[in-house]
């Protein structure tokens, strides 16, 4: 048998000690750390090494064949002897004629975090005694990235170092009396542009951009064309009119402290490529989209309401100055349709012109052996703007993917069929109303 007592000494105070209730020895395990906890886990370290030195008071010495070469010292076994059965943690293996073994008792209970009691009014048990300030959290309208999420849910991120271990994100409809929308556990990986950073090609690899950033905290890395084109190493990119570009890179090389060289990209990924315009000037605020990055819990009858948010570490009051407030207003940009394609305009002969293009969708139209993508929508139907200009002379509608445009209106608009025509096309959505636009100028006599 075994008892005694395990005492932790730190600076500056007088120690905590634990002590076996059990047992008649006076056997004293001392350890001396440079350690700043609080009593709770200065304690339950106590209780662990008491209960490792207790459960392994018994030894076990036996003898296995040659063919056991798979077995290493701190593997564990169970060991059947007169009619009962020990879990064994083996210390050390001789090799000869036989492998001899020297093993000592264990318990799966010793691996049980331990906590004691903490002083009154110290940090309670198993708290880190770390001062956390505010957290960094940014709120993204962001498109569908996996098709799984719900569209009109807003995203949003967090980061702090040294991370709380979460933080909670409030809403109210007024600045009062705030209810818990979410959590975030995972620090998420943000940073900003060190570089301005120039438009680029469409739905096909950009291989003269680089992305030059600065991580708050985290790491990149490289992928393979393949996993790229299957969603890895995405991002978001806010512009200066806080629109989010979803953008994905294929190399990744570490230039400096937490600065990054991301190159071989694809741009406007999911519908964004709106959010491309001019060059985003250095300082723009990046977002990595992975795990860490989690939806709002809005509801589809009020995603486009404007609430103010409270946010901050949990464990704190919400009067504490770690607690930051923001008002938001969302538009549910993941129910937003993308923008058609391929826009042409072709004369007919009595003088009309037919204006076409190709739907895209934004769920399910990603398989290759589909003979028409998915429509996404209630009812196709878009509405097409006559350009005179950038002042729309005339909008017409569709409910499929081409309109005439009558030779009689042509006369109206601009006193004589014109030589060139520019227009834009949107799908409309029931749920968001017009979504992105495309445009195009085609000359058609």
């Amino acid at each position: 048998q075994h008892s005694g007592a395990e005492k932790i000494d730190g600076a500056g105070n007088d120690g905590n000690n634990a002590r076996r209730l059990v047992g008649q020895s006076q056997r004293v395990a001392q350890s001396q750390l440079p350690l700043v906890m609080d009593q709770g886990q200065a304690i339950g370290i106590g209780e662990r090494l008491l209960l490792d030195a207790w459960v392994m008071r018994e030894t076990v010495d036996f003898a296995l064949p040659p063919a056991r070469l798979a077995l290493e010292p701190a593997d564990e076994v169970l060991l059947q002897t007169n009619g009962r059965t020990r879990r064994l943690r083996l210390t050390q293996i001789d090799d000869g004629p036989s492998r001899q073994m020297q093993s000592v008792a264990t318990d799966p209970s010793i691996y049980e975090r331990l906590v004691g009691p903490a002083r009154i009014g110290t940090a309670s048990s198993g708290t880190n005694v770390v001062q956390t300030g505010r957290a960094s959290v940014t709120f993204l309208d962001l498109p569908l990235l996996s098709g799984t999420e719900n569209a009109y849910a807003p995203h949003v991120a967090a980061f702090a170092k040294p991370w709380p271990g979460e933080v909670a994100i409030y809403k109210s409809a007024t600045d009062a009396n705030y209810t818990r929308d979410s959590g975030l556990t995972t620090p998420a990986i943000l940073g900003v542009t060190t570089n301005d950073f120039a438009c680029g090609p469409l739905w096909r690899w950009d291989t003269v951009n680089v992305l030059h950033v600065r991580l708050f905290d985290g790491t990149l890395g490289a992928q393979d064309d393949l996993a790229v084109l299957g969603g890895a190493n995405a991002l978001a990119l806010e512009n200066a009119d806080g629109e989010w570009e979803v953008l994905q890179f294929q190399s990744a090389a570490l230039t400096g402290t937490n600065t990054w060289s991301l190159s071989r990209l694809l741009r406007g990924q999911a519908g964004t490529e709106g959010a491309i315009r001019d060059v985003v000037a250095a300082g723009a605020r990046i977002v990595v989209l992975n795990k860490a990055v989690q939806q709002l819990a809005l509801s589809a009858d009020n995603y486009a309401l404007p609430f103010h948010y409270l946010y901050g570490p949990v464990g704190k009051p919400l009067s504490d100055p770690a607690y930051q407030t923001l008002t938001k207003q969302f538009s549910g940009i993941g129910l937003r349709p993308y923008a058609p394609v391929h826009l042409c305009a072709s004369l007919q002969e009595n003088g009309d012109v037919q204006l076409s293009w190709i739907r895209r969708g934004r769920i399910g139209a990603d398989a290759w052996a589909q003979s028409e993508i998915p429509l996404g929508e209630e009812n196709e139907s878009y509405a097409i703007d006559i350009l005179n200009g950038d002042s729309v002379v005339r909008t017409l509608s569709a409910a499929s993917p081409l309109v005439l445009y009558t030779a009689a209106d042509q006369a109206t608009d601009f006193g004589a069929p014109p030589a060139d025509i520019s227009f834009t096309v949107s799908q409309i959505s029931a749920a968001f109303g017009r979504g992105a636009s495309a445009r195009k100028t085609c000359h058609v006599r």
